[in-house]
């Protein structure tokens, strides 16, 4: 299906758009038959394929981060190795998303603070080996789109982010990667610009210091009117479409709606003004003569 969407095999070898991404390990150190066929096969065929590395402290690996951290390189490695003897030069990423147990119960807790410490010691490692990283980030145990869910996603994203993670799987899940939440995909979007942000840093030019302006004004002025000021005033900082920075009186005219209602308007929009098929329709005639049996993927409003 992909070749036809390409145009060919080679077209799409040339520029691969989907995502080969699998789970093969599964802690402690063993592999799973299905998983594991699918990253040989698209390692024969030179494409990018990555797995994720998933150990789970307390109940598939050691109670404690280092031990986790011992056995889920050694996971990485022995499927890295085997991507090698397929065929060498087989490009991948170190992905995980390893975790601490709530052992009170053995819940798997994507959103606690422990699976962001890992994610950045991970990532140390794979710089070690100079090999890409990612994994799934952003991530929280609320049911709903809430402050729980707010921090969580926020707290290890920002950990990803510090550490040099390359890859982020980010966008809308909740109640441990068992849910979407339309309203959080969008809100996530907001905050994968901010971590973009964090990324580009702090610059040191002597524009960036500005001296000679900080000078000119003087004691006292204002910087509000300045060329210096005018000309960086939409990328200095992240111009946020949905957090709210306005004074009380102005939010409530414009509703009172918090984080999730506003996000989920968002939603709302973006589905019912985007409803047209991004593939052709004479491709789409004969993708489902290929294919018996797809679903329509009609894009419908929502209320």
């Amino acid at each position: 299906m992909a070749y036809m969407v390409a145009g060919g095999e080679a077209a799409y070898k040339e520029h691969p758009f989907l995502t080969h991404h699998y789970c093969p390990t599964v802690s402690p150190l063993s592999m799973d038959n299905l998983s594991t066929e699918n990253v040989i096969y698209f390692s024969k065929e030179g494409l990018p394929v990555y797995p994720t590395i998933v150990p789970n402290a307390g109940l598939t690996s050691p109670m404690s981060m280092a031990g986790t951290l011992v056995q889920g390189n050694a996971e990485f490695l022995a499927t890295a190795t085997l991507m090698q003897m397929v065929k060498e030069g087989t490009p991948t990423i170190y992905a995980t998303l390893a975790t601490v147990a709530d052992m009170r119960t053995g819940a798997y807790t994507s959103g606690g603070i422990e699976c962001g410490m890992l994610h950045m010691a991970f990532a140390q490692i794979a710089h070690f080996y100079n090999v890409p990283c990612g994994g799934y980030i952003g991530l929280t145990n609320s049911k709903v789109n809430d402050a729980q869910a707010g921090y969580e996603t926020g707290m290890s994203a920002m950990g990803g982010m510090d550490s040099g993670m390359d890859m982020f799987n980010i966008g809308g899940l909740i109640d441990a990667l068992k849910t979407f939440d339309f309203a959080k995909a969008v809100i996530d979007d907001e905050v994968a610009q901010m971590m973009k942000r964090v990324k580009r840093g702090v610059t040191f030019s002597d524009e960036d210091l500005a001296v000679n302006l900080i000078k000119e004004i003087g004691p006292g002025g204002s910087f509000i009117v300045a060329k210096h000021t005018i000309s960086r005033m939409k990328t200095e900082a992240v111009m946020t479409k949905l957090a709210d920075r306005d004074a009380r009186t102005a939010w409530v005219k414009k509703g009172s709606m918090d984080i999730h209602a506003r996000a989920m308007k968002k939603a709302k929009d973006i589905m019912n003004n985007n409803t047209a098929s991004l593939i052709a329709p004479e491709m789409e005639e004969k993708l489902r003569a290929e294919f018996a049996g797809l679903v329509s993927g009609e894009l419908k409003p929502i209320e």
